[in-house]
């Protein structure tokens, strides 16, 4: 019986990480938009060279990847009994024009209600994060799309504590 010692597997980990901008409106569109909110100055890292723009990220190379990002999201304090937000995402191809993966996939458990009523005052907050594996061409731009799923006039915002991710599967 033979043994592998781990420190002779070499890969060539193709990835990056980056974190979202702080106090990002999401609009009030109740049908998915392009969001413009990666904070570019806060790459953890980028491994492979993607191109990482505000509003995208471009993938280097051809393959599948293992694509997500935790959205952490803050609402407005209510102004009555009934304020209540349920932001939505996915990931949208631009260069392709279509749904990551076909699917379209949609994460939507950032909902959260704020009842001003019951003695809380102050803003609430929620997250919702969504992961998945899709075949990506060479020089895609993968972006970020939200919508507003309820209250399109609560004011929600993307927190700092945001990220987006891949890693290409080999």
């Amino acid at each position: 019986m033979s043994t592998i010692n781990a420190s002779t597997i070499q890969r060539d980990l193709v990835c990056f990480q980056v974190s979202m901008l702080n106090n990002h409106d999401i609009g009030n569109n109740t049908s998915f938009v392009r969001q413009s909110c990666i904070d570019t100055s806060k790459v953890h890292f980028n491994n492979g060279g993607f191109t990482i723009a505000s509003d995208g990220v471009t993938f280097p190379e051809a393959g599948y990847y293992v694509i997500g990002a935790s959205l952490y999201y803050q609402a407005e304090q209510a102004n009555d009994t009934n304020d209540r937000v349920c932001p939505e995402m996915k990931f949208y191809n631009q260069t392709q024009t279509a749904n990551l993966g076909g699917s379209g996939s949609i994460a939507a458990m950032g909902y959260c209600r704020n009842l001003n009523s019951s003695g809380y005052s102050g803003s609430r907050n929620s997250s919702s994060m969504i992961t998945e594996i899709a075949q990506v061409s060479a020089s895609d731009v993968i972006a970020i799309h939200t919508k507003r799923g309820a209250d399109s006039g609560q004011n929600l915002e993307i927190e700092q504590q945001s990220i987006m991710w891949a890693f290409k599967l080999q």
